[in-house]
């Protein structure tokens, strides 16, 4: 897909899009079409499941600032190898409370993107959430 005047055409063209995997896209280094594609999910009103593997997005609050607009969103799954910034739990905490519709979050990082407290919060949020009632949470950090 090429980025069209900052957006992805798919999610322009492709209004009933709902899910959308990504994977390794670009060079090993930082993501270079992350602002794009923050830009296209502006667009992703049908959006339920959405998959990032990438090894370098940069800053999180873009991504999931993004998929907040995202009115039916239910799934998220992030796979950030080696990322440059922390997933901070306030930008996580923000984005839980602006997705009303979210039953599942996973974010898989490595160990010094972690903020210990992070799982336990966001643990917490859910069993409060009347709208994620049977939803979960996962923050996986890899082994070793």
């Amino acid at each position: 897909m090429k980025p069209r005047s900052g957006n992805w055409a798919i999610t322009t063209q492709c209004i009933n899009l709902s899910s959308l995997r990504l994977g390794n896209l670009g060079p090993n280094g930082r993501c270079s079409y992350i602002r794009n594609l923050c830009s296209a999910l502006g667009h992703c009103n049908n959006l339920k499941d959405f998959r990032l593997d990438q090894s370098n997005i940069g800053r999180f609050d873009y991504l999931l600032d993004a998929l907040s607009s995202c009115p039916k969103l239910q799934r998220v799954y992030l796979s950030i190898a080696n990322n440059t910034d922390k997933l901070m739990e306030g930008t996580v905490m923000t984005f839980l409370k602006r997705t009303n519709k979210l039953l599942f979050f996973c974010a898989c990082l490595r160990k010094t993107l972690f903020n210990s407290q992070l799982q336990s919060q966001v643990n917490n949020w859910f069993r409060k959430s009347s709208t994620a009632v049977d939803g979960e949470i996962e923050v996986r950090i890899p082994v070793g």
